[in-house]
């Protein structure tokens, strides 16, 4: 009777790819993170020579690309997967768009790097009194700038200052507690003053601009009043708000001096 040589039945996994090895039709092997099936008996003959193997699956020896560090991406260049190190603190990732690696990049300036914000209601009549005394406001926040190239923006509204006589004079300003000093060189950065009571629907706020500080800074929104007769905020106990802020800002500062 006649015998017929049906040849191997299933795949036949052979380990890692070994150049003195004789490989027979459907032997499996690996192969730089891939897989490759014998379809003609070679002895060394590379996987990557379609003459003798397909391609099983396709894969990627991240193992073997040399200097991995934490931070790091890896993209497909085409040819081969490589290792983008990781770039500069700030530095945003850029397509370079079809056919074309990826790269990091500064970001485009005037972009808004963080925030910190401080918000709440007051619910009661807030006295200043007088003497010209700068008193907290309770508006404190802490930043860490993220370049001391950057700058902080800081920006506060206070809800309905009034005084129940005439002549009260309130100033405002930011004071950094880190340094002790007041931001911007300036006694205060916005006033309001009245000859009576209560100034319906009026509000104050202000805004000044320092150098960012990759350390750690405290600041806080105070007033003093000027005047001879006691200033409170907050209208008769109606619910009001007070809102400070800081924002980080990167670019050009420039000035309008005119």
């Amino acid at each position: 009777m006649a015998t017929v040589n049906l040849g191997l039945i299933k795949f036949r996994w052979q380990g890692a790819y070994a150049g003195g090895t004789a490989y027979v039709k459907d032997d499996v092997v690996s192969y730089n993170g891939s897989s490759y099936v014998c379809i003609l008996a070679s002895t060394g003959n590379l996987p990557t020579d379609t003459t003798y193997w397909n391609v099983m699956a396709q894969g990627a020896d991240i193992a073997s690309i040399s200097g991995l560090a934490q931070g790091d991406i890896l993209y497909y260049n085409g040819t081969d997967w490589v290792r983008l190190g990781a770039g500069t603190n700030g530095q945003v990732l850029q397509t370079g768009g079809t056919g074309a690696n990826p790269s990091w990049t500064d970001q485009a300036s005037g972009t808004v790097k963080q925030i910190k914000l401080f918000n709440r209601e007051l619910t009661g009549d807030v006295s200043v009194g007088t003497g010209n005394t700068w008193v907290d406001t309770g508006m404190v926040l802490t930043i860490t700038g993220t370049s001391a190239s950057n700058y902080y923006v800081h920006r506060f509204h206070l809800n309905e200052p009034w005084g129940n006589t005439s002549s009260w004079h309130l100033n405002f300003r930011v004071w950094n507690v880190t340094d002790g000093a007041v931001v911007g060189n300036q006694q205060y950065i916005a006033s309001i003053e009245g000859g009576g009571s209560h100034p319906q629907g009026v509000s104050v706020q202000g805004s000044i601009f320092e150098s960012a500080s990759t350390s750690a800074k405290q600041y806080k929104v105070q007033y003093a009043n000027a005047g001879s007769n006691s200033a409170y905020v907050n209208w008769r106990g109606s619910a009001g708000y007070q809102n400070y802020s800081i924002e980080e800002v990167d670019g050009t500062l420039t000035t309008d001096a005119t």
